[in-house]
């Protein structure tokens, strides 16, 4: 599995809108998230379990960012490849808002949707979502790793034991 590029709205630490390119950091091979306690590396992790998996290696549910203006939708925008296909999995937790009239909360149910994307056409064009792969799902099972817990277990080396010999 290669991560492409990951979006992040309302999500964990981050009230706005977060992206990350990976294939820039793809290009070097190997990387490392680094950065001080609570800057949000953990929560990068988390969101690209959630997108895969629907849920967090660390068991969280409370996804939506506690900085982001309440009527935000939290959202996980992922653009991976799979073996040799390349998807967009876009997911959105179950959040409170406030209601558009009237006083009150009122719940939005998740959303996820899987788009299997088209091989990008010759002479440059942007890649495309085919439309009839469009899936509506709540589980990503295309992955390498059965459960957010072995993808970060394979991928993330513990605090404190990230010597290099």
């Amino acid at each position: 599995m290669r991560i492409h590029r990951l979006e992040l709205t309302a999500y964990g630490p981050f009230p706005g809108t977060v992206t990350i390119d990976f294939d820039d950091l793809n290009r070097e091979g190997i990387f490392l998230l680094n950065g001080p306690t609570g800057s949000g590396k953990s929560s990068i992790l988390d969101a690209i379990c959630y997108a895969l998996y629907g849920s967090t290696s660390s068991g969280r549910t409370d996804l939506k960012s506690r900085f982001a203006d309440p009527h935000a939708q939290p959202r996980v925008l992922l653009d991976c490849t799979i073996g040799t296909d390349r998807y967009r999995i876009d997911r959105s937790p179950a959040y409170e808002r406030p209601k558009k009239r009237g006083e009150g909360i009122t719940s939005e149910q998740a959303k996820t949707l899987i788009e299997k994307l088209m091989p990008p056409p010759a002479a440059g064009n942007q890649t495309r979502p085919s439309p009839a792969t469009r899936t509506p799902a709540t589980s990503c099972s295309l992955c390498w790793a059965s459960t957010p817990n072995s993808l970060t277990r394979s991928c993330c080396c513990p605090r404190g034991s990230s010597s290099v010999s």
